[in-house]
């Protein structure tokens, strides 16, 4: 069987890890499912390699343990991510493909707010049967909860077909609208220049495309023949964030992925920015082409990238 080619930006891939049926994305390096095996060969693989390493020979010996107050053991990776999000105090928290309830009984022990999402009907009976909060669904009832602190896909994001549906019913989770934009605890806000000629701009250059028209390299000299600085600094997430704490005035860069530019849009936006693609239409995770800015600039900055430059003065 062929690999298929990337669920995200549609680019050509190559296997990644054959044994899981995992492909990799040669254009954006995604990573993600291909399935080749049938139902019950893909079964006895999982069994074999996750369940037996972990001590367990199947879910239900899991499940025993926490019907008997235990706690099955979570594995360093499991505890690397738990950490961080339980330091930061999450009150809410989602878990899609939670199975039987191994790491929501580590959290709802901790006083968390915790929701599971599984689809195996099986697995989700026995967690509940443990006293475990598991509901029996699919990743697409994502879009029936709202304000979320964070939200775990263990080891199963890779197996999900119409995963831009599920990052953006993801973002849409996690939105806290209204509540503005911090940094260490402080409200940030966006800059208040108000002309792209005394403003200082971001950007980033993909790995494909440069020799498009209008390609980066042209929007890129557009602006600095004018004297206008712009920077790069190598990561789409942190120039938003940048943006919205007022470092930078505005942001434009082309060929951008979901988990590039999801989280920082809300940022600017709560940070009193706008986000907008190259012809100014609302932001969406799943837009490739993103300009963020203070708002004040903004038309003028979508001006200056389509080529609409200012005649110089004398």
């Amino acid at each position: 069987m062929h690999p298929i080619n990337c669920k995200i930006c549609g680019g050509e891939t190559i296997w990644f890890v054959p044994q899981f049926e995992l492909l990799k994305c040669k254009n954006c390096g995604f990573i993600f499912y291909q399935q080749r095996l049938s139902e019950r060969e893909i079964r006895e693989l999982y069994n074999k390699l996750y369940n037996e390493e972990n001590e367990y020979s199947t879910y239900k010996e899991q499940a025993a343990l926490l019907n008997e107050g235990k706690q099955p053991y979570l594995g360093y990776n499991k505890m690397k991510v738990l950490k961080p999000v339980l330091m930061r105090k999450c009150k809410k928290i989602i878990e899609i493909g939670a199975g039987v309830g191994v790491v929501g009984n580590y959290l709802q022990k901790k006083n968390i707010d915790y929701q599971g999402i599984e689809l195996d009907k099986e697995a989700a009976t026995l967690a509940k049967e443990a006293g475990i909060n598991i509901l029996n669904a699919s990743f697409q009832v994502l879009e029936d909860f709202k304000e979320i602190d964070a939200v775990f896909a263990f080891e199963v994001i890779e197996h999900i077909d119409d995963i831009k549906l599920y990052f953006e019913l993801m973002s849409k989770a996690l939105a806290q609208k209204g509540y503005g934009a911090t940094l260490n605890d402080k409200k940030i806000r966006v800059s208040n220049k108000a002309d792209v000629l005394r403003s200082c701009l971001v950007t980033g250059f993909p790995y494909t495309y440069l020799d498009m028209p209008n390609g980066p390299l042209q929007i890129f000299e557009r602006f600095i023949r004018r004297g206008i600085p712009v920077r790069r600094l190598g990561s789409a997430a942190i120039d938003l964030c940048w943006v919205a704490a007022g470092r930078f005035d505005g942001f434009y860069e082309m060929n951008l992925q979901p988990w590039d530019s999801a989280a920082g849009f809300l940022i600017v936006e709560e940070a009193g920015g706008r986000v907008t693609d190259f012809k100014g239409k609302p932001f969406s995770p799943h837009q490739t082409f993103v300009v963020a800015t203070n708002g004040v600039i903004h038309e003028e900055l979508l001006d200056w990238i389509e080529g609409k430059v200012p005649a110089l003065q004398k």
